[in-house]
């Protein structure tokens, strides 16, 4: 080839070498394409579940001991349930307590008649005074024991203090306890 062809191949080949580079310049602004996925939309239940591992105190806690021996007759609650304050929450069978009542009523009721007639007899001077003030002093001492006895057959129930819930039982039915 001649230098006159070979000078216009040349320029032909740079043009053209130009022009590809001028093409690569516009492709650099442009932004690589993105993949994307398509998925057909459905209609669901969201549920989110959290698990935690800890553990729980109650703001206060009251044991409740028996008072009293005896038997557990009910627990009317069981544990978790709700409770309102002076609902039963355990009942204790103590028959001797039931049958200390029972006789220390009889004795309070004859020394509290014993006492009434004694104070007739003095009015008619039948009998010494000092009868009549042992008959008084056992009459008293009777009505006092009766008391006592009455008070620790009410222990046998024992009612909330409070609103709340059972968190546990230390006993069952049927289970005596002191």
């Amino acid at each position: 080839m001649n230098s006159k062809n070979l000078t216009k191949v040349l320029l032909f080949i740079a043009l053209i070498l130009l022009v590809n580079g001028c093409g690569e310049e516009l492709k650099k602004d442009e932004k690589a394409p993105v993949a994307i996925r398509v998925i057909k939309p459905q209609i669901k239940d969201l549920a989110e579940r959290l698990a935690y591992l800890g553990t729980v105190h109650a703001r206060s806690e009251v044991k409740i001991i028996a008072q009293v021996q005896g038997t557990v007759h009910a627990l009317p609650f069981a544990e978790g349930m709700r409770m309102k304050k002076g609902d039963v929450l355990v009942r204790i069978f103590a028959p001797e307590l039931e049958a200390a009542v029972q006789r220390l009523k009889a004795d309070r009721d004859y020394w509290k008649q014993r006492y009434e007639s004694d104070r007739r007899l003095l009015e008619q001077k039948a009998i010494p005074s000092e009868q009549v003030e042992a008959s008084r002093r056992a009459s008293t001492s009777a009505q006092s024991a009766y008391n006592e006895a009455v008070s620790r057959l009410q222990k046998t129930i024992e009612k909330s203090a409070f609103d709340g819930i059972v968190l546990k039982w230390y006993v069952e039915p049927g289970q005596h306890v002191m």
